[in-house]
């Protein structure tokens, strides 16, 4: 009789209840928190979906407007006034002299604008007849502003609650222009709008409506996509992301500060800022310092790099299983074979590159592979199933040994801040692994890969699961087998670094192509007290 194909979430017995859907799910150890915790507290005020800076300028002229015109606190009044402006600032974005893609809303406005001849009718873009929001020019109830914005703007002390009615907001105002507050940026915002430019906006959101032909007047003023050069607005907006990450608040933090600081010396002794992970990657391989000396937050971005290589490369060696285990279907494998078999297999590769290295104990091996993480790193990228996993703990052994002297140091600098969390590389590189290193490569090897790597993805995907009726699994234990569900992929974190990157090409920083422009250079000098 052949054998039944029984497909994934399928039941072909009783079961008292619905069947688990499973899905794709990210983060599938849990090891990223470590890295989110991390660039949360250097990049403060960002995220990494806060793509155009002036969105901060233009919301906060949008709250006062409001709070001019109409003044209520009426939370669907709200929305609906910052739905409308949202989408006429897409629409306008459509008439931009270059690629307009990161203003939000901007390719439901093209295909609108493509079907519609005469009038762009604001009530069917923002809401459908029954007042839901799906397929309009953006799906969350408070558009843009409240998905992407607000936490931002807060943290930047831009905007509060309305003590009336917290769902809607208003901009700040500091008492003696502590720091830079909403009202500046209102004033300064407006200061860029021509009376031309400001009334057509207002008075399309009172009539809902907008003739095709004069969506283009609403630019310049309403460009999210360009900043004014040589405004007030342009000088603001800088010296927001230079200013204490916590304004409002007694903390005197500057890790934003400081950041920008060492990545525009970085542009100036290279020549250019590649991309996101090119500052942190230098970083990285200094240890966190500079001329041999630490600074805290060279260490936080070293800190970061860390636990990066760490969860990629555990995210790695459950993908590689997965790739194996998927061989065994329909029919599952018996669990501890399995782990036997890939730890066995994996132990042979690296006994075939390093000779000896399977009978010795594990600092022999440590101490014999190549040091250069960057390298193994990219080794990963084509490797599948226990290629993958050799090249995986390739990594994670490099990891440690090139690191090994500096991991107390790391492991003080992340309990300072609050930084560790379940799963952590550091918890794991300066403590636990020190348990191993005597014992056989295949002992450890079949350990870290039951403890570490399967079991652990179990408790992430039920931690998840929680009451649900969703599974991130990618895999299944049934009386002592294992039984393949679905592969998933590695990814870094987005440490933010990408849009403040973006963020200072705005300004005028940075160059297109992330050089240091002659104003960039003049700030460099500024934030590093150097003088002409």
């Amino acid at each position: 009789m052949a054998d039944t194909k029984i497909k994934i979430n399928q039941s072909i017995a009783p079961f008292f209840g619905d069947r688990m859907k499973v899905i794709g799910g990210l983060d599938a150890l849990g090891q990223q928190n470590t890295s989110d915790a991390t660039y949360q507290m250097l990049m403060p005020g960002l995220n990494n979906v806060t793509i155009k800076i002036r969105y901060y300028s233009f919301f906060c002229w949008l709250l006062d407007t409001y709070s001019e015109r109409i003044g209520n606190t009426n939370s669907e009044e709200f929305r609906r006034f910052i739905r409308k402006a949202e989408y006429l600032v897409a629409l306008a974005s459509l008439y931009e002299p270059e690629d307009a893609s990161g203003v939000s809303g901007r390719d439901y406005a093209s295909r609108q604008f493509e079907d519609n001849p005469e009038i762009f009718n604001l009530s069917t873009g923002i809401y459908n007849s029954d007042g839901s929001t799906e397929k309009t020019y953006w799906n969350f109830s408070l558009g843009i502003f409240g998905q992407y914005y607000i936490g931002s703007m807060r943290d930047m002390a831009l905007i509060t609650n309305n003590k009336e009615n917290d769902s809607v907001y208003i901009r700040t105002k500091s008492e003696n222009d502590e720091w830079i507050d909403g009202v500046r940026l209102t004033k300064a915002f407006a200061a860029n709008l021509s009376e031309k430019n400001r009334a057509l906006f207002l008075e399309s959101i009172e009539k809902e409506k907008i003739p095709k032909e004069a969506v283009a007047d609403l630019l310049p003023g309403f460009s999210i996509y360009n900043v004014p050069e040589s405004t007030e607005e342009q000088q603001l907006l800088l010296e927001m992301l230079l200013q204490s990450d916590k304004p409002a608040l007694s903390e005197s933090t500057t890790y934003r500060r400081d950041s920008i600081k060492y990545m525009l010396e970085y542009a100036r002794e290279k020549g250019v800022i590649a991309n996101d992970r090119s500052f942190i990657t230098h970083v990285f391989e200094q240890k966190g310092r500079r001329a041999g000396k630490e600074d805290d937050v060279l260490t936080a971005w070293y800190f970061y790099q860390f636990n990066e290589y760490w969860q990629y490369a555990c995210a790695d060696i459950l993908s590689g299983c997965l790739d194996y285990l998927s061989n065994y279907t329909p029919q599952p494998a018996h669990y501890e074979a399995f782990v036997k078999e890939i730890s066995g297999n994996v132990a042979k590769a690296m006994n075939e590159t390093i000779p000896g290295t399977a009978e010795t104990p594990l600092q022999d091996l440590i101490h014999a592979v190549s040091s250069d993480e960057a390298a193994n790193f990219q080794s990963l990228r084509k490797a599948k199933e226990l290629e993958l996993v050799t090249g995986s703990f390739v990594l994670l052994f490099s990891l440690f040994k090139n690191n090994e002297a500096e991991l107390d140091r790391l492991f003080k600098f992340g309990n300072k801040h609050g930084l560790i969390r379940s799963g952590s590389g550091i918890e794991y590189l300066s403590k636990r692994i020190q348990n191993y290193k005597q014992s056989p490569l295949t002992d450890f090897l079949f350990t870290f890969l039951h403890k570490n790597i399967l079991m652990r993805h179990q408790l992430v995907a039920y931690r998840k699961m929680g009451n649900g009726s969703q599974t991130t699994q990618k895999f299944l234990l049934e009386d002592h087998h294992i039984r393949f569900l679905g592969d998933m992929g590695p990814a870094y974190t987005g440490p933010r670094i990408g849009n403040l990157i973006r963020f200072l090409k705005e300004l005028g920083i940075l160059t297109s192509d992330g050089a240091l422009s002659p104003a960039g250079e003049q700030l460099r000098k500024r934030l590093w007290n150097e003088n002409d």
